[in-house]
């Protein structure tokens, strides 16, 4: 018996911002609301969702910006859609309005048309500038930051202040015009826009950056990157502190003992030292230095990319001014500087204000775990969502260049690079995103049986091949260079040619090459790239399970025609869906057509797994089967017999008892083995003991069609 309609719908809008009251204006809706979530293929980004209705408006009261309206709708208005079936409330978009129209001006036919985005919507909206400015521009807006970006390339001597302090940042060069600088871009990765090159002469006498913070810091922080590939034999100093009356404080070194130079922390007599980076020994890269006194005690944060490392005296630290690039023993000898290495500054600022994620933040440096990264952009960068995991797996990424680019296109390629999906769950009110572990579940989620629940109208079930969007070789750059993975067969034999190339955030280049051979194996086979269900007139009640299928999920599509395909199910992950919910005639109706990817095309390799952690004896490089049946009793019948497996070359069958039972995929069927062969040698013999083992039927089969394990795993582009 078909599910019946469900109880009630609700569409809600909060007329009145942050007010949190909704209005329900679900008795104007004009034909229904229509839902769209994820994205149409595993070649597409994540995209944001949509929700689009239209509302009668005979008597004015929802016309866009018009002071006359008392349910006027605009851009940015919350809105909210649910429905209850058997005393259940499925949440099924949350999200602000995007557009607004008056579709007819018509007396007793006005009309207004709405359409609106999710949480990834005001992710696609919201354009960056450099992350690490991005952050303190962020800081600025609710206390005094001194933001120095450098992102000016002009010869100016003054550098300009982005923040919301008055502090000042000036070249200061070395009597007599000693040494150079120069300005320039920073490379990406480093999420900071610019840099200052300072040079000075053979005797460690050049100009240096004097930063006068205008106070004394106290409790606050001070952030800075750095690199020099010094290695001298006396100390060169790269920071200098100074207080109030003009005296140094402390000094940040390079210090060469034993043979090695590390990075160094004096006090102001120079008495007392601790390392903070040993064996730097020339290294060009960027360290991140950060010095904060939370009233009791001063510590110190360095990090370069490979670890942090952190260093605390109980001594305050009353700095006004900051000098880098060398030393002097009081403001008032700026001019008179020395020790001065050759080194490169980017990205300086000042808060008088400690927070307890400064360490993080304050580094502009490229490695960091993938929670992180995403918590930075989503929580960070937009205001109101918030970051939702699920899984173990947490990969490390690299923080890439965010200038000019939006949130949403930064997530995507952290997810991207993890192999992971993501979207706005309506159900928790977050940007859920899945960790790699759980990105391809092996677990089917809802179950959807034609004839008996798809909706043939709404998106006829269709085989389809691969399109001419499927790539044949696919190259992944990450900070360590580049990757390509290649479909030998698929450029050589059939001549087919179709590029892809993808920026990663991958931390190193095996990851990169990983990741290379993942997106190259999205789509081997055809596929069914659709099937639509009508809840209302499906024999089976689905609310529950269809409305919890999520981006990713796996779902099982059962009762197919195995006279066509071979398969009576087959698995698929959904990569989004459009739902429909309308009333026309009288007669409701509620439409999901989801969109599909075949699971397991290619298995990825589980170790220690039955069934996901074989291997394959696989085709030779013209694609050509290695492993095929060439005789045997089971050959030409229905029935169970014996195979003789003769395979070309490289492994055979292993002889193993411990491997047994295999399933073997015995030209599209699946067939069962309980014992090993004899032998280790081709031809090898082994009898069936299960035909047409499920999703397949059993087929009269001929000598010479191929054999080989059933399922087998794939590792990367392997």
């Amino acid at each position: 018996m078909a599910a019946g309609p469900a109880t009630s719908w609700l569409l809600e809008v909060e007329l009145v911002p942050g007010s949190g009251t909704y209005v329900n204006v679900t008795g104007d809706l004009l034909g229904g609301v229509q839902i769209h979530q994820g994205r149409s293929s595993q070649f597409d980004d994540a995209q944001p969702g949509t929700l689009a209705f239209a509302l009668s408006n005979v008597g004015g009261v929802y016309t866009p910006e018009s002071a006359l309206a008392t349910r006027s709708l605009r851009k940015g208005l919350k809105v909210r859609y649910s429905i209850v079936k058997s005393s259940v409330t499925y949440w099924r978009f949350r999200g602000r309005i995007k557009t607004a129209d008056a579709t007819s001006l018509e007396p007793g036919q006005t009309a207004v048309a709405v359409s609106c985005v999710d949480g990834l919507g005001a992710m696609q909206a919201r354009t960056l500038r450099y992350d690490w400015e991005e952050y303190w521009a962020y800081r600025s807006r609710t206390e005094t930051c001194d933001v120095f970006p450098m992102d000016d390339d002009t010869a100016a001597t003054s550098i300009r202040n982005a923040g919301s302090g008055t502090a000042t940042m000036t070249v200061r060069p070395a009597a007599g015009g000693t040494g150079s600088y120069e300005r320039g871009s920073i490379s990406q990765g480093l999420l900071l826009p610019g840099q200052i090159t300072l040079t000075p002469s053979d005797a460690g006498i050049g100009p240096v950056l004097a930063v006068d913070l205008k106070r004394a810091v106290g409790t606050g922080v001070i952030t800075f990157a750095v690199s020099s590939t010094a290695t001298p034999v006396a100390d060169l100093v790269l920071v200098t502190g100074l207080t109030a009356a003009g005296s140094a404080v402390w000094t940040v070194r390079l210090h060469t003992s034993g043979g090695h130079t590390a990075l160094t922390v004096y006090d102001e007599l120079a008495s007392t030292h601790t390392t903070l980076k040993a064996e730097l020994d020339g290294s060009d890269k960027w360290m991140a230095c950060s010095v904060y006194d939370d009233g009791a005690q001063s510590v110190w944060f360095v990090n370069n990319g490979d670890d942090g490392a952190s260093y605390a005296t109980p001594r305050n630290n009353n700095v006004r001014y900051v000098v880098l690039g060398g030393y002097a023993r009081t403001w008032k000898l700026l001019g008179k500087q020395g020790y001065c290495p050759p080194m490169a500054v980017a990205g300086v600022a000042a808060s008088a204000t400690t927070h307890s994620d400064t360490m993080d933040h304050a580094r502009p440096l490229v490695t960091t775990s993938s929670t992180t990264r995403m918590a930075e952009l989503i929580n960070g960068y937009c205001p109101g969502l918030a970051s939702a995991p699920s899984g173990a797996l947490v990969p490390s990424v690299t923080r890439t260049n965010t200038a000019g680019r939006s949130v949403l296109d930064c997530v995507n390629q952290v997810v991207g690079t993890i192999g992971g999906t993501v979207w706005h769950d309506p159900a928790t009110n977050t940007i859920a995103w899945t960790r790699p572990d759980v990105a391809k579940p092996i677990t089917s989620a809802a179950t959807i049986t034609l004839e008996q629940d798809d909706d043939i109208t709404a998106a006829a079930m269709v085989w389809s091949a691969p399109g001419d969007t499927t790539p044949t070789r696919v190259t992944v750059s990450s900070a360590a260079g580049s990757k390509t993975a290649v479909n030998a067969y698929a450029e050589q034999v059939l001549g087919l040619q179709q590029e892809e190339t993808w920026d990663s955030c991958a931390a190193d280049d095996v990851a990169a090459g990983a990741l290379a051979g993942a997106r190259l194996n999205r789509a081997i086979g055809a596929r069914i790239p659709q099937v639509a269900v009508d809840l209302v007139t499906a024999t089976n009640d689905r609310y529950a399970t269809l409305l919890a299928v999520a981006p990713g999920n796996r779902d099982t599509v059962a009762g197919l025609p195995s006279t066509l395909l071979g398969v009576t199910t087959l698995d698929a992950y959904v990569m989004g869906w459009t739902e429909t919910w309308a009333t026309e005639g009288g007669a409701p109706s509620a439409v999901l057509v989801f969109d599909l990817v075949l699971a397991d095309k290619p298995s990825e390799l589980r170790l220690d797994d039955s069934t996901y952690g074989r291997l394959a004896a696989g085709e030779s490089t013209s694609g050509v089967p290695l492993m095929t049946v060439t005789s045997g009793t089971a050959v030409g019948t229905t029935a169970n017999g014996t195979l003789v497996v003769t395979t070309a070359s490289g492994p055979t069958l292993s002889t193993a008892a411990g491997s047994y039972p295999l399933d073997l995929d015995w030209a599209g069927e699946r067939v069962t083995i309980t014992s090993a062969p004899a032998g280790s040698t081709s031809p090898q013999t082994v009898t069936t003991t299960t035909r047409g083992k499920s999703p397949t039927v059993a087929r009269s089969h001929s000598a010479g069609d191929p054999v080989d394990v059933w399922m087998p795993a794939t590792i990367a582009g392997v």
